[in-house]
């Protein structure tokens, strides 16, 4: 009769980030029903709590939606600190601004933070979903946020978003079998 002996273990989750090489911002309503969505900076956070030189191409704001030729999508993440530097939507009120950011490699991260820009409170983000994918095509939910009140103070950044970007445990399984 053979003798079998199996070990099962699994992974911490808290060690297991997904790495996404896209991200979707998709902003789906501001702070005063403007017709208007404006950012000043956007920043991802890694594990270790800090906000890494991103690696990032420039966003793109999808969905053939506007910007002044000053406040594009670039601003939010060139790192400046100049006032009036801001992304602004002039199409914000026809579905909302999805704003895409691609990595050279997938990438996870925790969490995100976003800064206010220079006037008009009423246009902060309000409610959003962020998603990530590998190929462009299939997206997953990463984080969800509604009715959010930002602060009023203008070129600050918000009270860091942080998530759980994790996989299930990894699950590994080993069989012997022996013949006495």
């Amino acid at each position: 009769m053979p003798i079998t002996f199996q070990l099962t273990s699994k992974a911490p989750v808290s060690d297991i980030l997904v790495p996404y090489q896209y991200y979707i911002w998709h902003i789906t309503d501001n702070k005063g029903g403007a017709p208007y969505v404006q950012v000043a900076q956007f920043q991802f956070i890694n594990a270790d709590d800090t906000t890494p030189d991103m690696g990032v191409t420039s966003p793109v704001l999808l969905d053939g939606h506007a910007t002044p030729q000053y406040e594009t999508t670039d601003k939010l993440v060139n790192g400046s600190t100049s006032n009036g530097n801001k992304f602004l939507d002039l199409n914000f009120i026809s579905g909302g601004s999805r704003i895409l950011f691609s990595f050279n490699e997938p990438t996870g991260f925790i969490g995100y933070k976003w800064k206010t820009a220079n006037d008009e409170p009423a246009r902060d983000p309000k409610s959003w979903i962020m998603y990530g994918s590998n190929n462009e095509e299939d997206w997953d939910v990463i984080h969800t946020v509604t009715d959010f009140e930002s602060t009023n103070d203008r070129e600050v950044f918000n009270t860091p978003f942080k998530y759980k970007n994790i996989v299930a445990p990894l699950e590994t399984r080993v069989r012997f079998t022996a013949n006495p």
